[in-house]
């Protein structure tokens, strides 16, 4: 076995916890030490599907355990590449992949990806509108929102408990950090974390699986993992004979995002909540800068920025706000009030069909108006749900390769090098699974799938949305907008 440079011991497992869908994970001692900081215990404090429990109830689980499956994974994968003959992959780099595994969640907001997207949504608005006009003085700098990547690096180099820890384990923040922000894509092994096909996922969608009943992440895992082994050039791939089963995981991520990420309940709820805590960033309520996320984790209040907080400030801003329509939404978060989908359009067309999208989603929007008039409804309370991306198999394409070899655009290269490849047997060479012949994501990966969905807030006054009236707003709206691919 490899060894430790500090410690000069091997790479040893010193606890076992029992896990619903691994049944053990094993933990070094280094790792148990790192579980024990607060930054990472604050993890038992933040769902890992955000307000998915309100249509799944048991889909509460923490990004705690998840964090614990992740390193999990990505140490059995690499113990068998290990088995399997790879040069150079001592114990030391299996630690250190395990660690980057175990907190690439660490800097995750509360409610997750809800978070994540207003974020997203309010200080990009001010980078949209931050131009100079001839003869102004110039703008000071906009304000810039943190992804949950990249506060995770902040956690690992300004949380004083945790760095330290680390560093007590030889271990470099900074470098870890690296591997789960995939700052540098030629890291070896960087594919684990973060890929088409990586630990994550593997985790996410069976425990997903376990915590809501659905059955798209049962994965066969021990097989999958037995068939992992790296080519000529040093990349990650699978044994051609795993095929079918790399195929399978690829296929079933779709089909979990669209039953579960995008249920329509889950989907209008976290809509409500994106614009509930925008509003409350532009009040000042919550500031997700780069400076006072800094100041929060340095001065450790960080530890205390979970689910449990946040909901408290939103019962807070609720009983503050003198906004109806806030009111409204923030009612219907504290709740459980779902809002009411009153129509869908979906289809599933190639990855440059976006063009058709935006045409039909502006013709919906500009009608907004005259169906709020026709029912009494106030405008303000309907909306149109849009997914934050269009959901596709791969995060690669069957154009990619040649787009980034003839454009040598390095965003293009790295998406084509995510790609989940396939080992040819009695080869040494591979071919991303996009490229197989006989493969269905050869296929599949030139689509996406398109949706948007027309919601009404149950006003505080007015005519209730219940079933009736939505059958007529949605004839209505068919009505209106007939060349729309209506559910």
């Amino acid at each position: 076995m490899g060894r430790c440079w500090r410690c000069k011991m091997p790479l040893q497992f010193k606890t076992h916890i029992c896990d619903p869908v691994h049944r053990s994970v094993r933990l070094t001692d280094l790792e148990r030490k790192v579980i024990d900081t607060r930054a990472f215990q604050r993890l038992r404090r933040v769902k890992q599907l955000g307000l998915a429990c309100l249509a799944f109830p048991s889909a509460d689980y923490p990004r705690f355990e998840h964090s614990l499956g992740v390193a999990h994974l990505t140490g059995r994968l690499l113990e068998t590449l290990q088995a399997h003959g790879c040069k150079g992959l001592t114990d030391e780099i299996i630690q250190k992949y395990r660690l980057a595994a175990l907190l690439h969640d660490v800097g995750h907001y509360p409610f997750s990806h809800a978070m994540d997207d207003a974020i997203d949504n309010y200080y990009g608005s001010f980078l949209l509108t931050s131009t100079t006009q001839q003869g102004a003085a110039p703008p000071a700098p906009p304000q810039r929102g943190l992804s949950h990547e990249q506060v995770g690096k902040l956690v690992l180099l300004h949380d004083h408990d945790l760095s330290r820890v680390l560093q007590d384990g030889g271990q470099d923040a900074d470098e870890i950090a690296r591997i789960f922000n995939r700052e540098d894509p030629n890291l070896r092994f960087v594919n684990m974390i973060s890929s088409d096909l990586d630990a994550d996922r593997l985790d996410y969608l069976a425990r997903t699986s376990c915590h809501t009943g659905m059955p798209y992440g049962t994965t066969d895992f021990d097989y999958l993992i037995e068939q992992v082994y790296v080519d000529d050039q040093d990349r990650l791939c699978f044994d051609e004979k795993a095929l079918r089963s790399v195929e399978h995981v690829l296929l079933s991520r779709y089909f979990d995002y669209q039953s579960i990420v995008r249920h329509r309940v889950v989907a209008g709820m976290e809509m409500l909540l994106q614009d509930v805590l925008c509003a409350m960033l532009r009040a000042s309520i919550l500031d997700c800068t780069e400076a006072a996320v800094t100041a929060m984790i340095q001065g450790g209040g960080w530890q205390d920025f979970d689910d449990l907080s946040l909901m408290q400030k939103l019962r807070e801003f609720e009983r503050s706000n003198q906004d109806q329509v806030l009111a409204a939404k923030l009612r219907c978060i504290l709740n459980r009030i779902a809002p009411k989908a009153v129509a869908e359009a979906e289809w599933f067309d190639r990855a440059n069909a976006l063009g058709n999208f935006q045409l039909a989603l502006e013709n919906a929007k500009g009608k907004l108006k005259d169906w709020a008039l026709h029912f009494n409804i106030p405008q303000e309370y309907w909306f149109i749900w849009e997914p934050h991306k269009h959901l596709e198999f791969t995060k690669s394409s069957p154009q990619i390769p040649a787009d980034a070899l003839n454009q040598k655009t390095e965003k293009l290269q790295d998406k084509y090098e995510q790609s989940a490849r396939i080992l040819r047997q009695h080869a040494q060479n591979s071919n991303a699974i996009i490229e197989m012949p006989r493969s269905l994501l050869s296929v599949l990966s030139g689509y996406k799938f398109f949706t948007f969905r027309v919601f009404v807030i149950p006003p505080v006054s007015g005519p209730a949305v219940d079933k009736e009236l939505q059958r007529k707003i949605n004839v209505k709206i068919r009505e209106d907008c007939p060349h729309i691919s209506w559910k």
